[in-house]
This record gives C-alpha cells, structure tokens and sequence, in this order.
C-alpha cells in the first residue's frame, strides 16, 4: 500500500531572457544634413555569429530613437551604432561595446551624438 514514484526531478536554476534597449539622441548643438533623421541608423547586436540589426525609430514622437532587441539569453553582446553610408558621427562613448544582459533586467544604453560629418 505504499506509493513509490520514479524517475525523480530535481529543479536546477531558473533563467529568464532578458533585453537590452538603446537610445540614440542628438547634442544640443548638433544638426544632421537634410534628408537625414536618426530613424536611418541601426544597431547590430551579435548574438554569437547571428547578427540582428534594427532601424531606430521614435515611437512616442518624443524625438529620442530606441532600439529594443528582446528575449535575450544571459550572457555578454558584442554591439555597434551604425551611422548612414556618407556621414561619420562621434559619440559620447564607443559605437562598438559589449552589453550584458542579465536573467530578468533590461539593460538600457544612451549613445549621444556629439558630431555629424559627410564624408
């Protein structure tokens, strides 16, 4: 009259995706030339030789373009901030960098264009 149950699991860690968003905004000072918006930049996130890049885009017309890369597994992104054929920017920070993303979080980035130049 006993119950014997088998096989046993055992719960290891739980992880969850998580994401990474990245803001694109011009300094004050800085103008880009006509026919250009930010919505013609992108950001590429390599996700281990599988490269996703994404147009930014101002959904809220609050003139600050995002990037949102979802459902990512935890772990260290390498990504660039890539800029139109025929124009070079400087930012605040590098355009190459790796993000973490960490099990639960949103990791978000703010890249500011401090300079505009056509090539």
């Amino acid at each position: 009259g006993m119950w014997v149950m088998h096989p046993v699991v055992h719960a290891s860690g739980l992880a969850f995706t998580g994401e990474v968003s990245v803001s694109l905004v011009l300094d004050d000072d800085v103008t880009l030339p006509d026919g250009v918006t930010l919505a013609d930049f992108s950001a590429e996130l390599d996700k281990g030789g599988d490269v996703l890049s994404i147009a930014f885009a101002d959904l809220d017309e609050d003139d600050i373009y995002t990037v949102d890369f979802l459902y990512l597994a935890p772990g260290l992104y390498p990504m660039v901030i890539a800029a139109p054929e025929g124009l070079t920017i400087t930012t605040d920070s590098e355009l190459s960098f790796d993000v973490s993303v960490l099990s639960g979080t949103v990791e978000v980035v703010t890249i500011v264009i401090t300079s505009v130049v056509e090539a």
